[in-house]
């Protein structure tokens, strides 16, 4: 794939599919209790809960990379704090695409990583796709206000 054609296919409108139901805090819920056997961290402050957003939520794979990078940019006074954002495009420009539908998805060599390759993948993706998900609940529950994610603590 040529650059031209990958900054294209980053730019193009997908819809991330979204489903909140009972069913999934039912199981989200079973699951945290089973696993808090073992490790504290699935012990839940909060009971989780349905959102209702719609069955999809309009975005890109750009604006999931953008977030990423926002979120996950340790040292945002630094000089390099813009490169640090874009590292995350950089990084994980070829594994999100638009799929049959409009469906955001992952490409098919993102499909096939293995081991601690696809876990770590696993987490950056997860942390983009959370962000762009709670920032429209947020959105949604208070239509006046801008959220974004932060790595520095406001004053």
């Amino acid at each position: 794939m040529d650059i031209e054609s990958l900054v294209r296919s980053l730019s193009q409108p997908s819809r991330l599919v979204d489903e909140s139901s009972s069913h999934v805090v039912d199981a989200v819920e079973k699951y945290g209790k089973t696993a808090a056997a073992k490790n504290d961290a699935y012990r839940y402050g909060k009971a989780p809960v349905t959102v209702t957003i719609g069955p999809t939520v309009g975005t890109s794979p750009a604006h999931v990379l953008h977030e990423l990078g926002v979120a996950t940019t340790l040292l945002t006074a630094s000089p390099l704090a813009q490169v640090a954002r874009h590292w995350a495009h950089v990084r994980y420009c070829a594994t999100l695409t638009q799929q049959r539908g409009g469906v955001l998805g992952l490409t098919p060599s993102a499909q096939s990583l293995v081991c601690h390759h696809k876990v770590t993948q696993s987490e950056q993706l997860g942390i983009g796709l959370a962000l762009v998900v709670a920032k429209r609940v947020l959105q949604r529950q208070h239509p006046r206000w801008t959220f974004f994610a932060s790595t520095r603590r406001r004053r």
